[in-house]
């Protein structure tokens, strides 16, 4: 089987197993992704970064209820979020964006450039379920250095975008 069909096979999956089980709430965002990724790097309340990483969560939250709640009850449901991912936006508002945020995270050596285990590991430690993003995304966008795998800056831009363009 080719790369393409690998990834199309396991997006299919995700659509049909993890996908109508997300709810996502602008609670959920605060607490599930930013409250726990900050409590697993040990980023502080009023840190910079965690300002940061709020304010990230919030235009998020105002995006996807913009262009993703399609029955207006306040409330991502997985078909509606897996919806966004063609919708003109999203990769440059919310893909890409949320993927770099937590680069940083990820990153214990500050080298910028992160292993599988340390990509996973970021998301691992979020409520979400988001480890098959993780790995997908890690995937697309991983170049060598020697004989691992690590991702860049320009490979997390890449494996974001063809994670959700796909």
């Amino acid at each position: 089987m080719t790369a393409e069909g690998q990834r199309q096979k396991l997006s299919r999956l995700y659509v049909r197993t993890a996908a109508p089980h997300i709810q996502i709430t602008e609670a959920s965002l605060l607490h599930d992704t930013v409250g726990l990724w900050c409590a697993r790097f040990g980023i502080g309340d009023g840190s910079p970064e965690r300002d940061r990483l709020e304010r990230l969560a919030r235009m998020v939250w105002a995006w996807l209820i913009e262009h993703a709640d399609s029955d207006g009850d306040g409330v991502i449901g997985g078909p509606e979020f897996v919806g966004a991912y063609g919708k003109p936006g999203f990769i440059e508002n919310i893909a890409v964006p949320v993927t770099l945020a937590s680069t940083g995270m990820a990153d214990p050596s500050d080298d910028r450039r992160l292993s599988m285990h340390d990509w996973v590991r970021l998301y691992a430690a979020g409520n979400q379920g988001h480890v098959f993003d993780a790995i997908c995304i890690f995937r697309a966008g991983a170049s060598r250095s020697g004989d691992v795998e690590v991702l860049t800056r320009d490979g997390v831009i890449q494996g974001a975008s063809e994670f959700y363009e796909g």
